[in-house]
């Protein structure tokens, strides 16, 4: 117990002490500031930073989030990095491009991914898919950012989850897919384009909730196949939910051949339904997702408390994060930290992803087959088309030399 006094008053110390560090550099800057007559962001965010490494990294903790890629080069070590403390909750992505490597961005326990508020979500780019694994305990969430080109599917739910003004477009396949029996997805001013299968689905028994004046599905199922569409379900128990007042009429238009809304393998057009906004909001407490729920406005909240909040309270929340984690090191030593899985073992790929997967492609190659059939019969026809006109040019000829021989044999005035 001595020991862990004595690292307890060496935290509070050293918190103390990045405090001064702190209100130093920000009355600085707020005297620049008053002498200039305008607020400088700039200088506000160099003031962040400078205090992120005079704590020397505990600040991250305090705050509770990391940046990418100011904190973390990429988003899988980002992701990484919060699943494996418990004090990280949230991922701010900045401006530019992420490249994710391979078919997804893992995502094997309850995070949020949200891209500075302070930047357009057209400039906060990420190039791959995000996949939520099976058996994640609590919810996902995914904020103000845009998902282009994924390799398969754009998000791809096997867990809860959330999102809110996101920009999904440009897929291989699916945009936004939710998977399996209690898998809830819901989705607040969300736009999915230009993918090359259907645009939202839901399969296998999950359940996904358009909400939000800005949320739209247009111009996807660009590769064509029969089961998709801008809304799919699929499975007996899938249902896709519009709360009031949109209607799937409003939201899933244009997609390529009119093929706005449908059901696949032992789906039912009637599970693309409208719901009560009331309803959705006592779905919504009852189950286990998050702060971001049925209004855009209270599922933006997660960023905004985080830029509310001074970073001396971080800082302060911290401190006494560190202290409870000391005095629970001290009641659980006995406890196996390596008790949870490895969050990098993706063995375990799901059957219900590899079966949607599996009837996507089968129909596609039943469609290439199709192409291709109807390729053969336009050749067959037009090859007798051509045999029927030289057979006319044939039948023509003749009764010309027919009739030039006529003329040889009585000349005109002979």
């Amino acid at each position: 117990m001595g020991g862990a006094r004595i690292f307890i008053v060496c935290c509070q110390n050293m918190f103390q002490s990045t405090l001064r560090h702190h209100r130093n550099i920000r009355s600085t800057i707020a005297r620049t500031e008053q002498r200039t007559g305008r607020r400088d962001i700039k200088s506000r965010r160099v003031a962040n930073a400078m205090a992120r490494r005079l704590a020397g990294g505990s600040s991250q903790a305090a705050i509770g989030q990391v940046q990418v890629p100011d904190d973390c080069n990429t988003l899988k070590e980002a992701v990484d990095r919060v699943h494996g403390d418990d004090r990280l909750t949230t991922i701010v992505v900045g401006k530019g491009e992420h490249n994710i490597d391979g078919e997804y961005l893992f995502i094997s326990s309850a995070m949020n991914i949200v891209g500075d508020p302070e930047v357009p979500k057209e400039e906060i780019v990420v190039v791959g898919g995000i996949m939520f694994k099976k058996g994640i305990q609590g919810n996902c969430h995914l904020q103000h950012m845009t998902l282009r080109q994924a390799k398969w599917f754009g998000v791809n739910g096997e867990s809860s989850f959330t999102m809110d003004d996101v920009l999904v477009e440009q897929c291989s396949y699916y945009g936004v897919v939710a998977i399996g029996t209690g898998v809830v997805g819901r989705c607040t001013n969300v736009e999915v384009r230009q993918c090359g299968g259907s645009g939202v689905v839901a399969d296998s028994g999950a359940s996904i909730t358009l909400i939000g004046a800005k949320t739209t599905v247009h111009h996807n199922c660009t590769t064509g196949g029969r089961s998709n569409y801008g809304l799919t379900v699929s499975g007996s128990s899938s249902t896709i939910q519009l709360v009031s007042p949109l209607m799937k009429e409003q939201v899933s238009t244009a997609n390529v051949f009119g093929a706005n809304w449908g059901a696949g393998y032992r789906g039912d057009i009637h599970q693309i339904k409208t719901i009560a906004a009331s309803s959705s909001i006592s779905s919504s407490s009852s189950s286990s997702l998050p702060s971001s729920s049925s209004s855009s406005s209270s599922s933006s909240s997660n960023v905004v408390v985080l830029r509310e909040q001074t970073l001396d309270q971080r800082l302060a929340k911290g401190a006494e994060s560190a202290i409870d984690l000391v005095s629970d090191s001290d009641s659980d030593s006995d406890s196996d930290p390596d008790s949870d899985s490895d969050p990098d073992s993706d063995s375990d790929s799901d059957s219900d992803t590899d079966n949607l997967m599996q009837r996507f492609l089968d129909e596609l190659a039943e469609l290439k087959k199709k192409k291709k059939e109807n390729k053969n019969k336009n050749k067959k026809a037009k090859a007798k088309k051509a045999k029927r006109k030289a057979r006319k040019a044939k039948k023509k000829a003749r009764k010309a030399k027919k009739k030039a021989r006529k003329a040889k044999k009585n000349p005109i005035g002979g």
